[in-house]
């Protein structure tokens, strides 16, 4: 087994002096296109930063700037940045330069677009899992979720880094080594979408693809000051590796309208599974006032955890917030539920997919041994998989549906909930990570995700807001959920507090 420590020390490995990816800020990046500003890099950084991605593609339409210069200026970024932060997986430069023109100008044109590594597939690149048990072979074919993001005329040039197989709430890996916050590099970015989080958090990119399995969107998000919606189940549709369609696609921006802009691509897919669409445009919501919303207030997760008196003071700061924008705010509390039964069941069905996963890694891999591939924990949890029988599977998925059916009587009598995104600030690098036994990690783990995981559960849509830094000037997230299809009123809440408070040009100094 390799050294993780070793391989951790090493952060940025991946792309850190490669003398192509230098050389790429300096030629053409599409294919007989001339940047119509001969500023460097630099300075159109300085102005690329400024702008989110409804913005950029606007500009691009108009003609103030192109595809090839967006582009250019995001690698630079990559180049500048990625040696400390190590937030790229592998880089899609030639699948990039086949992304324009487009016959229309879709909402997102020309917009440089990171992937998270994670169970998607990507025509010409590995797909890797964050493991060492990728084949690490070019896939011959594109996702539906890649082809769409395409369609919306999006320049997808990188995929970024991941915990092993998505099993973990930090990006921290034997095969890729420790993804770091910028922040302060010594903290995690979160998981399972860290590596996203970190280029949107750097300014590589104004938003970026990410999945939320048990929090993985918003953990991120929470870790480094971003916005990060986590749509209702089936909105965006693209369910992977799913016993129970737990996961869901989305991603994490500095802008609450480029979230809500996205969100409206996805009506485009017509999926037969989706929620009911929206009465109008989700990005037409974000300017809209939410009226005086009905807010349940939680500072106990349903797990059982310790909460940081950081997060229950953004917490305290965030309610303050909503009364002064005129909404009711009350104390409540979680459904009561059996917290060892919902604590098995959880365990039972991420267990399982785990298992699932790794199995479907395997294919073409015959004589490969998981124990010698897999982290410690990851394998920790494969062992417990092999012995769940049918009746544990059956037991959990009602569990589920107990707990979401407790969570709509409660939402019956509350336009949103708010809790902390996380009981604890972005933690020391290496204390959520899958190289512990796995009982030790399983009660980090239940920790990290005592909040966000009920609404993965319930599929109801949920969203970590970025209104609080504490004295270490770590950023530290609120998250507001509502009722199973309700996007609408988390994205009218968002841009009223976005208006509120404004996070967009808070950046991290790396």
């Amino acid at each position: 087994m390799v050294n993780r420590r070793r391989f951790i020390t090493r952060s940025g490995w991946v792309l850190a002096g490669l003398p192509w990816l230098s050389a790429c800020t300096g030629h053409n990046l599409l294919r007989g296109k001339s940047s119509p500003s001969q500023l460097s890099a630099s300075a159109q950084y300085k102005n690329y930063i400024t702008h989110d991605a409804v913005e950029l593609a606007e500009r691009v339409r108009r003609g103030r700037t192109d595809a090839e210069t967006l582009l250019r200026v995001a690698i630079w970024r990559l180049n500048v940045v990625n040696r400390q932060i190590n937030a790229v997986a592998s880089l899609a430069l030639q699948q990039a330069q086949t992304d324009l023109p487009h016959a229309h100008k879709p909402p997102f044109y020309g917009v440089p677009f990171v992937l998270t590594d994670l169970h998607i597939a990507m025509q010409g690149v590995a797909t890797h899992n964050g493991s060492q048990l990728s084949v690490q072979e070019a896939a011959e074919y594109s996702d539906a979720l890649v082809l769409h993001y395409r369609r919306m005329g999006l320049v997808i040039f990188a995929k970024t880094t991941v915990p092993e197989l998505g099993a973990g709430a930090t990006t921290e890996s034997i095969f890729f080594g420790a993804t770091r916050n910028p922040w302060a590099l010594e903290r995690s970015p979160g998981g399972e979408s860290g590596g996203a989080g970190v280029a949107v958090a750097a300014g590589i990119v104004p938003f970026a693809h990410a999945s939320d399995h048990h929090g993985g969107l918003r953990i991120p998000a929470s870790c480094c000051g971003l916005f990060g919606l986590k749509p209702t189940r089936a909105r965006s549709a693209y369910p992977v590796n799913a016993v129970c369609a737990l996961r869901t696609h989305h991603a994490i921006t500095r802008s609450v309208r480029d979230s809500a802009a996205l969100l409206d691509t996805y009506h485009r897919t017509r999926q037969s599974i989706a929620p009911p669409p929206p009465s109008r445009p989700y990005l037409q919501e974000v300017n809209q006032k939410p009226g005086q919303l009905r807010i349940a207030v939680m500072d106990t997760p349903i797990i059982p955890t310790f909460v940081h008196d950081d997060c229950l003071l953004a917490l305290k700061d965030a309610v303050q917030l909503c009364k002064q924008l005129g909404h009711s705010v009350e104390t409540a509390a979680f459904p009561i539920v059996p917290t060892a039964q919902v604590r098995t069941a959880i365990h039972t069905i991420y267990d399982m997919e785990l298992l699932s996963a790794a199995q479907e890694m395997l294919i073409g891999q015959p004589g490969v041994s998981l124990e010698d591939k897999l982290e410690v924990a990851t394998w920790g949890r494969i062992q417990n998989a092999r012995r769940i029988s049918g009746e544990d599977l059956m037991n959990a998925r009602r569990i589920f549906a107990d707990l979401t059916h407790a969570f709509s009587l409660l939402q019956k009598n509350y336009d949103v909930i708010l809790t902390p995104t996380l009981p604890v600030p972005p933690p020391l690098i290496g204390y959520w990570a899958l190289d512990q036994e796995v009982s030790i990690f399983r009660t980090h783990l239940d920790s990290a995700i005592a909040f966000t995981v009920p609404y993965n559960i319930t599929g109801q849509p949920a969203m970590s807001v970025p209104l609080y830094w504490n004295d270490d000037n770590l950023p530290i997230g609120v998250q507001f959920a509502a009722r199973f299809g309700d996007e609408a009123t988390l994205l009218r809440l968002a841009g009223q507090l976005e208006k509120a408070r404004p996070w967009f040009m808070r950046l991290a100094d790396k």
